[in-house]
């Protein structure tokens, strides 16, 4: 029931899906309507791998488990699994970082503008994964170059 609670409340305040398109395109659907409302292009091959800046906190909700106490009200399962995501989106809107077989990687913030934030480049081979910190500071890429290479989360440097 808490669940089942908690997830009606993130997805009220998630405005928009991701979808991962297979070819170049990172495609953002409008989650109530199912209609396409921007195409994200800037590489200049597949696409393999997403990432957005909430991902941590839209999966562990309203359980931090860097805390010990888990027992929460039904309640307030909603109202923690909230403030955790506004805490971890901050002021600003969610940012999505991509990578590519084109070796490159994108950071955008997909809910303001289709432009993307900054290009980041540094790795000899394709990328296999990116992942945000969960305090949303760091990105790390993940590439078969045998590398992994750290980020900053917000500016893509």
């Amino acid at each position: 029931m808490a669940y089942k609670i908690m997830q009606q409340k993130l997805e009220r305040t998630t405005e928009r899906k991701l979808f991962k398109d297979t070819k170049d395109k990172n495609r953002i659907s409008d989650h109530g309507a199912g209609v396409l409302c921007r195409t994200l292009q800037g590489h200049g091959h597949w696409v393999n791998t997403l990432a957005l800046s909430t991902d941590y906190v839209l999966r562990t909700g309203a359980y931090d488990p860097s805390k010990s106490s888990t027992s929460h009200q039904e309640e307030d399962v909603a109202q923690l699994a909230e403030d955790r995501y506004n805490s971890a989106k901050g002021s600003g809107p969610e940012r999505l970082v991509s990578g590519s077989d084109d070796f490159t990687m994108y950071l955008w913030q997909p809910s303001e503008d289709k432009k993307s934030i900054c290009r980041m480049t540094g790795h000899q081979q394709l990328i296999n994964e990116v992942l945000f910190s969960p305090d949303t500071r760091i990105i790390a890429s993940a590439s078969f170059d045998k590398s992994v290479k750290l980020w900053d989360g917000k500016t893509g440097k």
